[in-house]
């Protein structure tokens, strides 16, 4: 690297650093270091435009600072307080934008330089997109044959509109305004309305606006349009929940939001849109389990299934591949009957198991414009006019069917598909998908039913996997910040946090994430629940749980104790609790609950091998024999009592005992290395080296290194001489082994 690259880097770094620093201190509230920060740095950088603005707020906030010192009251004091600090937050994100398109390489900077070079302003390609639409609109009565080059002038007009409001250094409040307009007329171009929430989606993302979060608050609240409201609600949550820390005390910030509290279609809306979000936690397992266990097993059994398809070549109906007994035998065979009942049940539950199906199909020049990713479908895309040329019946219903559960991005790749397809193969999957689409129907008729707002709630869902694909499939992904990472953070946020905390939404986000296994994500908003509710037996029980999981088990017995002194105990929670002392080497208190357990379930294999393993650690070995050799009776042949029992004869100096379930174990065929290592030390403490070492050497060659083996061995050397050997023997004995 050069001398003047070297300096080039230093010089970024160092502006990057005073930039994080004047936000850190805007954001903890400490105004004045803040604006003194910034000062210095805008007169270095000689920028006077920002330095007026900061004048401005300087000027303004002492203002109100040397009213306070008066004592009058001052009814407007924390709005100003607020709206300084959001404000110094938005010229720190300025700071940051000019830094990135002046000297950056990635897609954001070179789309924000192109546009710079071009000169237009916001409104200027406002005005162009919509005059493109306005000549479209004319021409389908006077021009029919010029319709597809407008096509192509609206939507290249809408991507530079996109890109426009995306790297825009400043959003004026005029600017502003009029998006306002456009957003809350309810004879406004829907696909504008989306691109710009879209837009200012992933500028605020990169570069904080206060201005954009109170923007998306008032779409949300004003627009007639559900779709548009489903998507700023869904956007602001993802910026407000990024930008958390930004905005956590902003009190013109809570206090817009405490306007929702008593507003019923808020938090229905709100309830939707976190449960879509929080249902993305799931995608990616669903994406694994799909990659690494169902595509891999359905293409091992598929030979078969083809063969038998080729059988019955005559009379073949693809239907039949749900309702053969063959097939159903094969799928339970292969493992398979659960994994796709599973995901069944996902699906009708809504969760994303499109996401894995439609992963490699994102690889069509339409995708390499980052505007189209989020763009809403629209059969008359100039892209689709190689479609619409095939004519093909109802392509235009089946896009447009609600009971399709494909997302905007999913419906693009679709159709490129089709296009690219020979056409039996194209008629075959419209085919199918036509005899689907009665039953797809009905399924989507009964959710109407069951949905009190079913456009915003589809919206909502379509729009977060929209988002989900875009973040996670974009090849440039690298180059944007992802929201979905802390989607369970919901509940901290200002004001809607509090919103949520009294409604029962977080305790469907809490249950969701428990019940699907994110512990650490579950145990993150449960704890949020406890400092705003009083103590709840039945909560502490599933706190106790995530703690469990996550292996912090004195943690976890705090929680299990605390449900046991809040109600009547439970047999699930004797249980846990005596797990719980059993890790953390509280045998005793172990041992009388696994004693109380076992009166009520006294057959109960892994209690009563508990209860022995508990009186072993405790030394009290007869007491585990008797455990085991009961286990051993109701239970016979099992590995792990026979295990037990052999090791604790051979504890107890029984070696004829134990050498009777060594034998057993090492007659079945599938002994494990340890086996035959616990045999060589019963034969050896018996007084047989020879035998003991002709089981060391057999262990050796079950072992996948010599080392793993040693270990194993100088693992027990210790109870070797605390059960009588000599150590200069088992030293002997261990080198004779390597």
């Amino acid at each position: 690297m050069s001398i003047i690259k070297i300096y080039y880097v230093s010089e970024q770094n160092k502006k990057i650093k005073i930039i994080e620093k004047s936000e850190e201190l805007a954001a903890s509230g400490r105004v004045p270091e803040a604006i003194e920060i910034l000062r210095s740095y805008f007169s270095d950088e000689k920028d006077n435009h920002k330095l007026q603005r900061l004048e401005e707020l300087d000027s303004n906030y002492r203002r109100m600072s040397d009213y306070f010192l008066t004592g009058n009251p001052d009814s407007f004091r924390n709005a100003l307080h607020s709206k300084t600090v959001g404000c110094l937050l938005t010229l720190a994100s300025d700071c940051r934008c000019d830094l990135r398109i002046s000297e950056g390489n990635d897609l954001f900077a070179t789309k924000a330089r192109f546009e710079q070079l071009q000169g237009h302003t916001l409104a200027e390609r406002l005005d162009d997109y919509r005059r493109s639409v306005l000549n479209m609109t004319r021409a389908l009565i006077d021009s029919p044959e010029k319709i597809e080059s407008l096509r192509n002038s609206r939507d290249t007009r809408l991507s530079l509109l996109f890109y426009k409001l995306w790297t825009v250094r400043i959003i004026e409040e005029n600017d502003l305004k009029r998006l306002r307009q456009i957003l809350l007329d309810p004879e406004e171009d829907f696909t504008a309305g989306a691109q710009i929430i879209n837009a200012l989606l992933l500028r605020c993302m990169e570069f904080f606006d206060y201005n954009v979060i109170l923007f998306l608050a008032d779409i949300t609240e004003s627009t007639s349009s559900e779709k548009l409201a489903a998507r700023a609600m869904t956007a602001l949550i993802l910026l407000m929940t990024h930008h958390r820390k930004k905005i956590d005390n902003n009190h013109a910030i809570k206090e817009r939001f405490l306007l929702w509290e008593d507003n019923l279609l808020i938090y229905c809306r709100l309830r939707e849109v976190v449960t879509a979000l929080i249902r993305t936690r799931d995608t990616d397992r669903i994406s694994d389990t799909m990659k690494s266990e169902i595509i891999p097993g359905l293409s091992k059994i598929s030979p078969e299934i083809m063969k038998k398809m080729r059988d019955s070549a005559s009379d073949f109906e693809p239907a039949s591949l749900e309702e053969n007994p063959e097939w159903e035998e094969m799928l339970n065979k292969s493992g398979l009957s659960d994994k796709l009942r599973e995901l069944s049940e996902l699906q009708t539950e809504g969760a994303d198991v499109m996401m894995v199906a439609f992963s490699n199909l994102k690889n069509f020049p339409f995708f390499m414009d980052t505007a189209n990713w989020l763009l809403p479908f629209d059969i008359g895309h100039s892209s689709l006019e190689p479609l619409r040329r095939l004519n093909l019946n109802g392509i235009e219903t089946l896009f447009s069917s609600p009971a399709i559960m494909m997302c905007d991005s999913d419906k693009y790749s679709f159709a490129f598909s089709l296009m690219s397809m020979p056409t039996a193969q194209r008629d075959m999957a419209l085919g199918q998908l036509d005899a689907q689409i009665e039953q797809l129907t009905a399924d989507h008729q009964e959710k109407l039913l069951k949905s009190s707002m079913p456009d915003f709630e589809r919206e909502t869902n379509m729009y977060v996997r929209d988002l989900y694909r875009f973040y996670k499939l974009n090849p440039r992904k690298n180059e944007f910040a992802n929201p979905f990472g802390n989607v369970a953070e919901f509940t901290r946020l200002p004001a809607i946090g509090q919103l949520l905390m009294k409604s029962d939404i977080i305790d469907i986000a809490a249950e969701f994430l428990l019940r699907h296994g994110y512990y650490q994500e579950a145990l993150g908003v449960f704890r949020d629940i406890e400092k705003h509710r009083e103590n709840d037996s039945n909560r502490c029980e599933k706190i106790g749980f995530c703690l469990q999981k996550l292996g912090d088990y004195e943690a976890a017995l705090s929680y299990y104790d605390k449900a046991a002194l809040l109600a009547p105990e439970s047999k699930w929670l004797m249980k846990k609790r005596a797990f719980c002392n059993r890790m953390t080497g509280n045998f005793k208190e172990a041992s009388a609950l696994y004693t109380t357990l076992l009166e009520s379930e006294p057959e109960n294999l892994n209690m009563i091998c508990s209860l022995g393993d508990c009186l072993a650690a405790e030394n009290d070995i007869s007491g585990s024999l008797k455990q085991y050799y009961k286990a051993d009776y109701i239970h016979p042949d099992n590995k792990k009592v026979e295990r037990a029992i052999a090791w604790n004869e051979m504890l107890s100096r029984h070696y004829d005992k134990g050498r009777l379930y060594y034998e057993k174990l090492l007659s079945h065929g599938d002994a494990n290395g340890r086996d035959f290592i616990n045999a060589g030390h019963n034969a050896f403490l018996n007084g047989n080296p020879r035998e003991a070492y002709e089981l060391y050497t057999a262990a050796r060659k079950l072992y996948k290194t010599s080392k793993e083996f040693h270990d194993a061995l100088e693992s027990d050397m210790e109870m070797l001489i605390e059960n009588g050997a000599a150590p200069m023997d088992v030293r002997i004995m261990f080198n004779t082994t390597y």
